[in-house]
């Protein structure tokens, strides 16, 4: 699929307000949070703060959100953010494709530039004062239709022409802002930032 085979120019986004509880009191700032999840390794890192950072895998299947709470009930919920000098390529190893054991000498390849965008802000504002709002943003996972797809899946191998390296996202950030209001009054407001620090880890 084509999408598999560039860098997406639109993210996922999806507000999930679900049966949470109707606010109970008068205006209350939100707090913002955010949840990372590796589907690979199967780990979940939890940030309680609105403002931080992350080292992932930049070829994991991933996925962010960002969550807004509070007891007053959540009005407004905004995400945008930025792919910053993401660098695609593969990492090169001396006799094939394989994983092997050190020292065999491999080393990252660069292809083409460090790619820089701009994802599509989304904005979502609640009709009914839920306690809770929630953003999700998808990474690399091929099962969801539009998830961004950071870098290639593969690259050519030029020394094997039935051969191909896995392609790698080398390097990079991605960084998410947030905002949130209260119910019924934009005066209460939180806002926060997430920076996603890309690598690998591959031999």
């Amino acid at each position: 699929m084509n999408h598999l085979r560039r860098i997406a120019v639109l993210g996922v986004f999806a507000a999930l307000v679900g049966c949470t509880p109707p606010a109970t009191t008068g205006p209350v700032t939100p707090t913002l949070s955010w949840s990372v999840t590796d589907h690979i390794s199967g780990k979940t890192t939890e940030i309680n703060t609105p403002t931080g950072t992350i080292n992932v895998i930049g070829r994991d299947n991933i996925d962010v959100t960002l969550q807004a709470n509070s007891t007053g009930g959540v009005g407004q919920i905004s995400l945008s953010g930025n792919i910053v000098q993401v660098q695609c390529g593969y990492i090169s190893i001396e006799g094939g494709n394989t994983k092997a054991p050190p020292p065999v000498p491999s080393h990252p390849v660069d292809v083409g530039a460090p790619v820089n965008k701009v994802l599509k802000a989304q904005d979502f504002t609640n009709n009914t004062s839920q306690t809770v709002a929630a953003v999700i943003t998808w990474f690399n996972d091929p099962t969801t239709q539009s998830a961004i797809q950071l870098c290639p899946v593969s690259y050519p191998n030029s020394n094997q022409p039935n051969a191909s390296w896995a392609g790698e996202t080398l390097n990079g950030t991605i960084v998410f802002n947030a905002f949130a209001s209260a119910f019924g009054n934009p005066n209460f407001t939180e806002s926060g930032t997430l920076t996603v620090v890309l690598g690998h880890n591959r031999y």
